[in-house]
Parts: C-alpha cells; sequence; structure tokens
C-alpha cells in the first residue's frame, strides 16, 4: 500500500513520504531488519521522496543507535538498486569485448575492475569473511558490528555538514521561532 500511495502522489505531482523502514520488532536483529527492508523497499523503488522509521524499532515507539547504523546500510542498498545499471558506450566495452573475446575472461581487466568498483555496493556491515576467518576475527554478527560502528562513530570528532553561513542562517531562524514563539499567550 505504501508504494501504491507513493505512485499516486507522483501521478498527480505531489510530494510523498513513506513510513518507509518500520518494524513491530523491539530490538535490533534478523526480524527488525527483514521487516524493514520488506516495508521500505517498495515505496523507495517507486519513488517516495521522504522514507522515514531510520533506527526506530517497537512501531517508532523507541530507536536504537545499531539500529540506525543497519537502517544507513538498508538504504544503502534501497539507494544502489534504485540507481540501476549504467549502460552506454564506456560500460559496454565493446572494443574489449572484441579484444578478450569469447572463453576468455574479463575479470583481470582495468575495465571491468574500474567499472566493478562503482557499480558494486560496499555494505560497511557486511561480513566478507569465510567461516573460520570469521570465527577467528570474534565471529561478531551484524549487530556486533553496527555497535562496534556506533562507537566508531561517537569517539570521532564531530564533522560539520553546513557551512559557516549556513549554520548562521539556522541560528538566525532559530532566534526568530523562539521570539515568537515567547510572545504566545497560553491559556489553560
Amino acid at each position: 500500500m505504501s508504494a501504491a500511495c507513493v505512485q499516486v502522489g507522483r501521478y498527480y505531482g505531489l510530494p510523498t513520504a513513506s513510513n518507509g523502514i518500520c518494524t513491530d520488532a523491539c530490538t535490533p536483529d534478523p526480524m527488525a531488519t527483514l521487516e524493514k527492508w520488506a516495508n521500505g523497499y517498495l515505496p523507495v523503488m517507486a519513488g517516495a521522496n521522504v522514507n522515514g522509521g531510520a533506527g526506530s524499532l517497537a512501531c517508532v515507539g523507541t530507536v536504537s543507535l545499531e539500529q540506525l547504523v543497519i537502517d544507513d546500510d538498508v538504504f544503502g542498498h534501497f539507494f544502489r538498486h534504485m540507481r540501476g545499471i549504467r549502460v552506454n558506450e564506456d560500460t559496454l566495452a565493446a572494443d574489449l569485448v572484441a579484444k578478450v573475446g569469447p572463453n576468455n575472461t574479463f575479470i583481470m581487466e582495468e575495465h571491468t575492475l574500474a567499472n566493478f568498483r562503482d557499480e558494486y555496493y560496499y555494505s560497511p556491515l557486511a561480513n566478507r569473511l569465510n567461516a573460520l576467518a570469521w570465527e577467528a576475527a570474534g565471529a561478531k554478527d551484524a549487530v556486533e558490528r553496527a555497535t562496534d560502528l556506533v562507537h566508531d562513530i561517537l569517539a570521532a570528532p564531530a564533522q560539520p555538514f553546513l557551512t559557516e553561513e549556513q549554520s548562521r542562517e539556522v541560528r538566525s531562524l532559530l532566534a526568530k521561532a523562539e521570539g515568537a514563539l515567547a510572545n504566545i499567550e497560553v491559556r489553560v
């Protein structure tokens, strides 16, 4: 239904939103991720302008930093899928196909390596180790890896994402809003 609502909104040229990646799960576990993926994928693919729910659990009743990291990865997959695969003269590489020829391998060709890197989504949470190497590395599951990422993010120095001019404008708007609110008479 979320995807259908998004499509109706887009048909009429309206901005669209979806609660996107929501779950009834109360902890960041495989069920939470499965529900979020199942609930969020189609509205994103339908083109919703806003998709909420990142970091939320218990039907948006609580939030988890680990779940926020997991959801960031989920959205990374969604957005990579939405981008599709670039097909143009460069990516088709007809000259390279002719040079390598049938029954040969393209994997070691520089063009293949460069384009594969651009097309592939590198999940910050995925385990790429075999079972023995994974066990030797501590056998951490996705939630444990998300916890490690949360700690790394919180330990890193803050990185401003607004310019100083943008920050001044936000402070100015906030001051105006606080001034307007201060003049409102509250009746009880």
